[in-house]
C-alpha cells in the first residue's frame, strides 16, 4: 500500500466526520494531518485506537484566527464519563463566562490563588476579625491574611482564616496558635464499601492497596474469613477492625459470608453487641464531635424474612439505646435486587417482597435514605447504603481495594461535616541532642543541694524531681513528634507517587472528566506496581535478616501483631 493510499481514507474521515472546515482551512488541515500520519506510519504495530488518538491530536492542534472560517470539533473527540458528569455539563458556560472589569469592592472579594485555609475556633466571645489579623501579623509579618467570622451560635467564636505563601502543615502546627484555641483538620470522612467475594486468597492485595489509599471507614462483606485468620494478617495496621465471621450460629455452611468494618485509629470506635444469629457487625464511632452508629450486614440469597426482622429490630434497639443526636451509616449486601430502593416517594407504586416492605418501613422510622444508585452488570442493585445525612452521594470507587466483582461494584462516599472544631492530636518529645548543656551544668552547680539533706525522704525526693524537671523544661527543647503513616517498606519515590495520585483523584472528583480519570488511572497503576516492588524487597530483606539481624525480623513480627499500644476501646468481660 502506498503512503497516499494509507493517508487518504483516514484524512477524509477526519476532515468530513470530525470537523467542519470551510475555505482555505481544508488544505491546511490536510497538510497537518498528513504530517501526523507520516509520523505514525512507521509504528504500524501500535493499536488502532492509538493511531486514532494521534489523528485527533493533530486536529486539535490546528490554529484558527478570528479572520478565518471557523473550525468546529466533533463533540465525540472529548468524551465525558457517562452518568457522572454534572460538572462537565456546564463546562461551556464556564468557558464563556465574562470577567469583571469594574472597580474593586470589599463586598465581593475574588479568591486569591495559592491561599491555604483553616478553621480556627474555641476563642473568647469578644474575639474579632481585627484580633485575628493582628495576631497573624505578629506571627507571620508581611503576609496577606483574609479572615471571616463564622458567626457561630456557640459562646465560643470561630473564624475562617486564609493565608498566602504559608504551607497548611505550618498553619496546623499547635505551637502556631495560642493555648486553648482549636483548629479543624478535616471537614469530611471518606467511606468505602465493597463485597469482596472472599479475602482468603486476597490478603496480600488488600494489605498493599490499603497502604496507598486513604479511606477513614472501610466496610467489606462476604469476607469468607474464619477464626483461623488473625486480624494482623489483613494488613489494616492503622485501623481498628471489627469482624463477624460465619459460624454455626449464622449458617449451616462453613464457607462464605462474613462482614468487616475497619475505622481509622485516630477516631474513637467500639463494638456494639448484637444478635449472633445474623452476619452483621455494629460499631459506635465518633468523628470529630459527631456520633455515629455504623453497621455492615450480609444476607445470603433467598434469606427468610425472620432474619431481616431480627436485623431491623437490632438496629432500632441500638438507636434507642444511644439516645441523643446519633447518625447512621448502614451498608451491606441485602441480595434484594430492584430499582425501588431509590424511588420510594409517596406517589410511586412498587411491587415489593415482604423483606423489602419491612426495610422500607424501617427507613421511614429511622429517617434514613438509600443513596446507592450504582448498578452492577446485571442492571440491578444488591449492595445498599443507608445514611441519615443529606447531600451524600455514592460513586463507583475509582481507587478500589480488591479486584472488582461484576455483581458488586466497589462504592465510595464522603460524609461532610460543617464547622466542626477539634483539637489536634499531637505527641511531643524532648530533644536532648539539642539541649543547652552549658546551661544545665551552670544550673546544677548553682543549686543548693542541702535541701535534700534537711528534709525527710519523701520531701527530698519531691524537691529533687522539681529541680530536675525545671532544668529539663528550661534547657531541653520540646519537639513535635513527626507522624509517619506510611508502612516501613515505602520508598521516597512511592511516597511522591501517592501524593500525585491523591492530587489526580481530587481533580477527577471535582471535574468528572474522562481525561482526568485517565491521568489518575495511570498514576494509580504506577503506585500499585511500585508498591509491589517495594514490599517484595522489604520481605526479602526481612527473610535475610533472620540470622544476621534478628531484631529486624522481630520488629516486622511486632508491627504485624498490632500490640504496640493500648486498644482504642475495651469491653468488660470480653
Amino acid at each position: 500500500m502506498s503512503s497516499e493510499d494509507f493517508r487518504k481514507p483516514h484524512r477524509e474521515a477526519i476532515i468530513n466526520k470530525n470537523i467542519i472546515v470551510e475555505g482555505d482551512q481544508r488544505e491546511l488541515a490536510e497538510k497537518q494531518i498528513d504530517n501526523r500520519i507520516d509520523h505514525d506510519s512507521g509504528t504500524r504495530s501500535n493499536k488502532v485506537n492509538q493511531k486514532k488518538q494521534s489523528f485527533f491530536e493533530a486536529v486539535k492542534t490546528l490554529k484558527v484566527s478570528k479572520d478565518k472560517p471557523k473550525m468546529i470539533l466533533n463533540k465525540q473527540v472529548r468524551k465525558s464519563t457517562p452518568d457522572k458528569d454534572p460538572v462537565n455539563s456546564n463546562k461551556k458556560k464556564r468557558e464563556n463566562a465574562l470577567n469583571g472589569t469594574g472597580d474593586q469592592n470589599d463586598l465581593l472579594q475574588p479568591a486569591p490563588k495559592g491561599r491555604n485555609w483553616i478553621w480556627l475556633g474555641g476563642l473568647h466571645s469578644n474575639t474579632t476579625v481585627e484580633n485575628i489579623k493582628a495576631y497573624t501579623g505578629m506571627k507571620w509579618p508581611d503576609r496577606d491574611v483574609l479572615c471571616f467570622d463564622l458567626k457561630s451560635k456557640s459562646p465560643k467564636k470561630s473564624f475562617k482564616v486564609g493565608m498566602i505563601d504559608i504551607s497548611q502543615e505550618e498553619l496546623l502546627q499547635p505551637e502556631s496558635w495560642p493555648s486553648g484555641s482549636q483548629v479543624v483538620l478535616n471537614n469530611k470522612t471518606s467511606c468505602y464499601y465493597q463485597n469482596v467475594r472472599g479475602l482468603r486468597t486476597k490478603l496480600k492485595e488488600l494489605a498493599l492497596t490499603v497502604s496507598i489509599c486513604d479511606y477513614d471507614v472501610i466496610m467489606l462483606s462476604e469476607t469468607w474469613l474464619s477464626a483461623d485468620f488473625d486480624i494482623a494478617e489483613l494488613g489494616l495496621n492503622n485501623y481498628s477492625v471489627f469482624r463477624k465471621d460465619r459460624d454455626a450460629s449464622t449458617s449451616n455452611k462453613k464457607l462464605g459470608g462474613g462482614v468487616l468494618i475497619a475505622i481509622k485509629k485516630r477516631f474513637h470506635s467500639c463494638l456494639i453487641i448484637s444478635d449472633p444469629s445474623i452476619e452483621a457487625v455494629f460499631v459506635f464511632a465518633k468523628f470529630f464531635s459527631v456520633k455515629y452508629i455504623i453497621s455492615n450486614v450480609y444476607f445470603p440469597p433467598n434469606t427468610g424474612e425472620c432474619l431481616f426482622k431480627t436485623y431491623l429490630n437490632d438496629l432500632e434497639s441500638i438507636v434507642d439505646e444511644y439516645k441523643g443526636d446519633i447518625k447512621l451509616i448502614c451498608g451491606g449486601d441485602f441480595n434484594l435486587p430492584g430499582d425501588l430502593w431509590f424511588d420510594l416517594s409517596g406517589d410511586s407504586i412498587c411491587v415489593m417482597s415482604r423483606p423489602q416492605f419491612m426495610i422500607s418501613n424501617a427507613i421511614a422510622m429511622l429517617d434514613v435514605k438509600q443513596i446507592n444508585k450504582i448498578k452492577n452488570t446485571n442492571n440491578t442493585i444488591l449492595d445498599l447504603i443507608f445514611v441519615s445525612q443529606d447531600n451524600v452521594e455514592v460513586f463507583r470507587a475509582s481507587d478500589e481495594l480488591i479486584s472488582c466483582d461484576p455483581h458488586h461494584p466497589p462504592l465510595c462516599f464522603d460524609i461532610p461535616f460543617e464547622k466542626i472544631k477539634t483539637e489536634r492530636d499531637c505527641e511531643y518529645f524532648r530533644d536532648f541532642k539539642a539541649a543547652n548543656f552549658e546551661g544545665i551544668i551552670s544550673c546544677l552547680s548553682q543549686t543548693d543541694w542541702n535541701l535534700l539533706i534537711d528534709n525527710d525522704m519523701a520531701s527530698s525526693i519531691t524537691a529533687f524531681y522539681e529541680v530536675i524537671n525545671h532544668i529539663i523544661n528550661e534547657y531541653v527543647p520540646k519537639r513535635l513528634k513527626p507522624k509517619n503513616s506510611f508502612p516501613h517498606w515505602f520508598s521516597a519515590d512511592l511516597k511522591k507517587l501517592i501524593s500525585s495520585k491523591k492530587a489526580a483523584h481530587k481533580k477527577y472528583k471535582q471535574t468528572r472528566i474522562s481525561d482526568d480519570y485517565d491521568d489518575f488511572v495511570v498514576i494509580r497503576e504506577r503506585c500499585k506496581a511500585e508498591n509491589r516492588i517495594c514490599f517484595s524487597e522489604y520481605v526479602a530483606k526481612v527473610e535475610q535478616s533472620i540470622r544476621g539481624d534478628p531484631k529486624y525480623f522481630w520488629k516486622f513480627i511486632n508491627d504485624r501483631k498490632q500490640v504496640k499500644d493500648l486498644p482504642s476501646s475495651m469491653v468488660l468481660n470480653d
